[in-house]
């Protein structure tokens, strides 16, 4: 089954769990996104919703969980009020929604999703010190959890991918040229096996160590030459995105409400 016939299916399944209404769009996040996927990987997402009327009203906290279907593939139902702020705080699992190519909307929200994804690239140099030290923290995650509990070529390639990512940021590229490898083909090698044997474990940790050492030289030198600056107005675009969000999905409610009386 491809890709997108799956991503559909879970908007379906959003559809159980959430009224539609409130439904943003349901977005891949994960291996096919950087074209590092093979033909048992999961199809995992990202559902995006607008609280509702009562829980703005009451201030209740923003909602997020996690759905889990029987194939293994998961679906995160995230508040938008959470997502949007995440978004801020640079990190490449989020910011890629604003990427994927595989992703079922609602037209409901379409103008206000266009109008942020217009602004993508914007949003992912939102604070570069931040995107950056980001990219460089998850990389460093993945080694201690390989120390941990020993080697394994996925997370070889994982860090091989994000110590690219840092790399090709830095040299100012678009970020979705950043977020898609050009060395995609070779870091697919990487994950299956077929550059460093999953045996091989003193070859892959030396390989491990020396891509992570790299990876915090740049990212240091980056960090201690420039000064940490945020981009003002995108943070500005980010809250009306956010209040735009709310006041569809409330002035849709109330109509709906007033309708019944």
């Amino acid at each position: 089954m491809d890709t997108m016939t799956r991503v559909r299916e879970h908007y379906e399944v959003a559809k159980t769990l959430v009224p539609e209404d409130r439904i943003v769009g349901v977005f891949l996040y994960g291996s096919q996104n950087y074209n590092m996927d093979g033909p048992n990987s999961d199809v995992d997402t990202k559902c995006l919703v607008v609280p509702s009327f009562e829980e703005i009203a009451f201030n209740k906290k923003a909602v997020t969980y996690e759905y889990h279907f029987d194939n293994g593939e998961h679906m995160k139902i995230v508040d938008i009020r959470e997502f949007l702020k995440l978004l801020k705080k640079q990190n490449p699992n989020d910011l890629e929604i604003l990427f994927t190519k595989y992703c079922v909307r609602n037209n409901t929200y379409g103008g206000i999703w266009y109008y942020l994804w217009s602004h993508r690239e914007e949003v992912a140099h939102y604070r570069p010190h931040s995107a950056v030290d980001t990219i460089r923290h998850m990389a460093n995650r993945e080694m201690y959890q390989m120390e941990k509990r020993g080697f394994n070529t996925k997370s070889l390639a994982l860090i091989f991918r994000l110590s690219k990512m840092a790399h090709d940021y830095l040299l100012c590229k678009f970020y979705e040229d950043a977020l898609v490898s050009d060395e995609a083909d070779f870091l697919k090698r990487v994950k299956y096996g077929e550059f460093v044997s999953p045996d091989d474990e003193k070859t892959g940790m030396r390989l491990m160590y020396d891509s992570i050492e790299e990876t915090n030289r740049l990212v240091d030198r980056y960090l201690s030459k420039t000064e940490d600056k945020i981009d003002e107005k995108v943070g500005v675009l980010i809250d009306k995105v956010a209040k735009d969000f709310i006041a569809t999905s409330v002035g849709y409610e109330i109509r709906e409400w007033e309708s019944r009386r």
